[in-house]
């Protein structure tokens, strides 16, 4: 059994996590099964959120299209997690705001709940 214990903390990071991954597989954009579990093992599912952002659909459809190839989808997956390790794509989320910049977040905020207008 897989601990998962970076996964869930990446997880409870990013408060869309379950959705987007839910998302692409509507979308019809899967993983092999056997990709989903060396996913587990290696405790990296947040390899799985990037091919999930739409923004990364170009990943994503290459993912897809190996999918009758797991240890090619494998190998691919391998090369994200690298990659996200070397650019620190996810690094930062926990980032420390300037003053100005949580006034700024606390206007957006504002405007969105219809507290503030422009």
């Amino acid at each position: 059994m897989h601990s998962l214990t970076r996964s869930k903390e990446f997880a409870a990071k990013h408060p869309d996590f379950n959705e987007s991954l839910l998302r692409a597989h509507e979308e019809g954009h899967t993983l092999s099964d056997e990709a989903v579990e060396h996913l587990k093992r290696i405790d990296r599912l947040d390899v799985a959120y990037f091919a999930s952002k739409k923004e990364n659909l170009s990943w994503r459809d290459k993912f897809h299209n190996l999918t009758s190839k797991p240890k090619e989808q494998i190998a691919e997956l391998d090369r994200i997690a690298g990659r996200l390790d070397r650019d620190g794509t996810f690094a930062d989320t926990n980032s420390v705001l300037s003053e100005v910049d949580q006034h700024l977040q606390r206007r957006r905020e504002e405007r969105r709940r219809g507290l503030r207008q422009r």
